[in-house]
């Protein structure tokens, strides 16, 4: 593999902050369900199954809207890049790791669902989230959903880090 410098114009300048946009799809996919479960509410009925069919369907209706809402304007999911660390927040948690400890990225399909995926030397105590992971089977440390970042070109990003971290191992 040539070890030569990788032109500057292909890495983001440091520190970089991402901020979360969703894209598209994911707006059009979050709002097409709100109206579908809004939509059951409205059929007619009077009999104890469709009372908890509405239930269920409300129920439904309010989390992929509060989903929705959090991703798009309460809870933004945000990527801060700089030369020691990487930092990544989400709806349900928020996640900083230095550069030198992360050994591995890869994009993976989890679910039909592309996510950039980091595996990171353990840095304290695991999470919540982190160990839910690790009970379903997936072994990085976090990933980031690609629908979740409609502004970072992700192919750069990699680049950007991978540079970074090769910097940092060179120094030490």
């Amino acid at each position: 593999m040539n070890n030569s410098i990788i032109a500057q114009e292909d890495l983001y300048p440091l520190p970089v902050v991402f901020k979360g946009k969703l894209k598209r799809r994911m707006h059009f996919l979050c709002g097409s369900l709100v109206c579908i479960f809004t939509g059951f509410i409205f059929i007619p009925g009077d009999d104890i199954v469709k009372i908890l069919l509405n239930a269920m369907c409300a129920l439904f209706a309010l989390l992929f809207g509060f989903f929705w809402f959090a991703l798009a304007v309460w809870r933004k999911p945000y990527v801060i890049l700089t030369e020691e660390c990487f930092e990544y927040k989400w709806i349900f948690g928020h996640k900083t790791v230095a550069l030198s400890a992360i050994y591995h990225m890869a994009f993976l399909s989890d679910q039909g669902v592309t996510v950039l995926g980091f595996w990171a030397h353990q840095q304290g105590k695991r999470t919540f989230w982190e160990k839910t992971d690790r009970l379903f089977g997936r072994d990085y440390t976090f990933a980031i959903p690609v629908l979740t970042f409609a502004t970072i070109d992700f192919d750069k990003l990699c680049r950007t880090l991978l540079s970074k971290i090769r910097h940092q191992l060179d120094r030490q």
